[in-house]
């Protein structure tokens, strides 16, 4: 039997991996995604991984050829084999698609899952960090500011591979995605909560944790009311949200 152990505190983290044999794996997976289908597929494209080692590995899901991306983000960059593209919009191809063709694997949006021995991952961190460097960790986690880890290591990082998987996934962290996600009623909405809607609201997420909230007249808008906060906006500006929250 295979026994995992999950330390979600870095410090603990760091302080248990010496003991956790001599290549511990570390495996980073979006906060917010879906697979919807052919878990097996994903698990096999997890143990493919492995063999990639001590590569860093990120994985990306099925399309035509091998990926489609169905919305221009901003996230994380279109990547190919051992490297980058500018952050940012890429170029959009005829039928939306982002993509780059590398070493005949076409990668896109939609590479959020990465697997990588933990040793790697400290490595490839330290020529920007003297303290890790040095072992120092309480000084390296009084030090670090909080920074997306395809900032801080896969866009700058000569050892990526890609693995191409069979499964399909959805990244479900922004507002948007629940039109994706739940059965929306016959306008195309999808209401969460206590909420009130009048009959001219179309394809619209609107989500009370609390107040009562009526909506008149609005279309392809994200209405949110949660911990005691209120989101107006409309849908396809998720990825500007974080932007918005940094100013508050």
């Amino acid at each position: 039997m295979t026994h995992a152990l999950y330390l979600l505190d870095p410090e603990a983290g760091a302080a248990w991996a010496p003991f956790l044999g001599a290549r511990p794996l570390c495996e980073l997976r979006a906060g917010a995604h879906l697979i919807r289908e052919r878990w097996e597929a994903f698990v096999g494209a997890e143990a493919a991984g492995i063999f990639a080692l001590p590569h860093l590995v990120g994985f990306t899901e099925p399309g035509v050829p091998a990926v489609t991306p169905r919305r221009p983000v901003t996230g994380p960059a279109v990547i190919g084999s051992s490297t980058f593209a500018p952050r940012g919009l890429a170029p959009a191809l005829p039928d939306g698609a982002f993509r780059l063709t590398c070493g005949g694997i076409t990668v896109g949006w939609g590479v959020a899952r990465f697997l990588g021995e933990a040793g790697a991952y400290a490595r490839e961190l330290k020529p920007g960090w003297p303290a890790l460097a040095a072992g120092d960790v309480a000084g390296f986690f009084g030090a670090v500011r909080p920074v997306a880890v395809d900032v801080a290591v896969l866009e700058r990082t000569k050892r990526l591979a890609v693995v191409a998987g069979t499964f399909r996934w959805d990244d479900i962290g922004s507002w948007d995605a629940l039109l994706r996600i739940r059965k929306p009623d016959a306008r195309g909405n999808v209401v969460v909560g206590n909420v009130t809607l009048a009959d001219d609201v179309r394809r619209s997420v609107v989500w009370s944790d609390s107040e009562h909230l009526a909506v008149i007249g609005l279309e392809d808008m994200v209405v949110v009311r949660a911990n005691g906060h209120t989101l107006v906006m409309p849908t396809g500006r998720a990825e500007r949200l974080k932007q918005l929250v940094q100013h508050l």
